[in-house]
């Protein structure tokens, strides 16, 4: 199987770009808004950004 894109990078390199740029433009979003008490959006948002942070750090590790 070839690891390799279209352009001839490996495919990590491209995930941890796209990453780097989804948890920058994620980081832009506020945070501190009113709960909804009955969906818990606010909660599902930052589970979700702690995901993509996490996401990132381990496209980072395996970059190394």
């Amino acid at each position: 199987m070839d690891l390799t894109s279209r352009d001839g990078d490996w495919f990590l390199d491209e995930m941890y770009l796209v990453s780097t740029l989804v948890t920058e433009l994620a980081g832009l979003l506020p945070l501190h808004h009113q709960l909804d008490s009955t969906t818990g959006a606010d909660t599902r948002v930052e589970l979700v950004l702690q995901c993509l942070k996490s996401a990132h750090n381990i496209y980072k590790g395996l970059q190394v």
